[in-house]
């Protein structure tokens, strides 16, 4: 086990051309971690799409619209789409698409990181001393942005009307197809509700046991 140092042991290391070294590390570190906060973004976006009966993909997909009924398809052809694809197809199936403005928004900053960030060349061992720190803070900038938009997709989809947010106080919260009782039943609501408290349950026993 590493011993943790001091901050004298600390203050020294940064006080050395080490320090250099460090900061470069942190920058692969942080580049890793934005992409890593995309993925995440993507994932909710298609895991919400997935959810909602009232996407419309026939115009994007064609033939293939019929495969929506079959969760494994949906996952598969979502994730073969660019996410402005995924914002044209909700922004045709929302009821309020003013509020598609915020993916439009993480949508510029995606294809910024993606797309123009590097090509000025900034990689770490060509870069100096006050350009790794200035790319460092543009980086966890571009982590923040897209680490909350993947916590604000679902509430995002309810505002859209196309996702129902079912608070359950102390167990969590059930999200919901808005169609799912009008299609199958409220027997689907209670069902659904009655798994995620059991779930919870079982989550706050194995915390205890720990």
């Amino acid at each position: 086990m590493i011993d943790k140092p001091s901050l004298r042991q600390f203050r020294k290391l940064i006080k050395t051309d080490q320090y250099k070294d460090v900061v470069r590390i942190y920058y692969c570190y942080q580049i890793g971690s934005t992409f890593l906060s995309l993925g995440l973004l993507e994932t909710s976006l298609i895991s919400a799409m997935a959810m909602c009966s009232k996407i419309d993909v026939s115009k994007k997909f064609g033939q293939d619209a019929g495969s929506w009924n079959d969760i494994v398809k949906k996952h598969d052809t979502l994730k073969n789409s660019t996410i402005g694809s995924l914002i044209a197809i909700i922004e045709r199936s929302a009821a309020e698409n003013e509020k598609i403005g915020y993916l439009r928004y993480l949508k510029s900053k995606r294809d910024y990181f993606i797309h123009r960030l590097y090509h000025i060349g900034p990689w770490p061992g060509d870069l100096r001393d006050e350009e790794v720190v200035v790319l460092c803070r543009r980086l966890l900038y571009l982590d923040h942005i897209f680490r909350r938009g993947a916590q604000r997709v679902f509430p995002l989809f309810a505002e859209l009307g196309l996702l129902k947010i079912i608070p359950l106080g102390e167990d969590g919260s059930l999200m919901m197809d808005v169609d799912a009782v009008s299609q199958h039943g409220s027997w689907v609501q209670e069902l659904a509700i009655e798994a995620t408290r059991q779930r919870a349950a079982r989550l706050r026993q194995t915390e205890a046991k720990t």
